[in-house]
């Protein structure tokens, strides 16, 4: 993106934001509470979710999403996978590349949704 477009999508940003107060403070709170959600997990934590703490992590309200992972996965590939990916200590791009080629029903953006609530200094969305 170049300087003029860069400078005019923050302007319009800001004039929405002010514009919009409300939303922007609401959706900065639940950022927040979702980042200290899954910041709250470790390696092991995650490695000891139920099906039902896992139905929360992912996404609280499909289950049919939850389901068809834990059933085209197996619930314990699954969460081992997910362990590997977030927690693990080989080179990223190993971790990532693994991830994709392991896991079916995950694709890159809620992939990288999961990694940068759970570390966001690190990562970012890649949507």
């Amino acid at each position: 993106m170049n300087r003029t477009k860069l400078e005019s999508a923050i302007s319009a940003f800001v004039k929405n934001k002010k514009a919009n107060a409300a939303y922007y403070d609401d959706n900065w709170t639940e950022r927040n509470e979702r980042k200290a959600y899954y910041q709250s997990f470790t390696k092991d934590k995650l490695l000891a979710m139920t099906e039902e703490d896992f139905f929360e992590y992912m996404w609280g309200n499909k289950r049919f999403v939850v389901d068809k992972l834990i059933a085209d996965n197996g619930f314990g590939a699954l969460k081992k996978q997910l362990a590997e990916l977030l927690y693990g200590i080989a080179q990223f791009e190993k971790r990532w590349n693994t991830f994709l080629k392991s896991v079916k029903g995950m694709g890159p953006s809620t992939i990288s949704e999961l990694l940068t609530y759970t570390n966001p200094n690190e990562y970012i969305l890649f949507n």
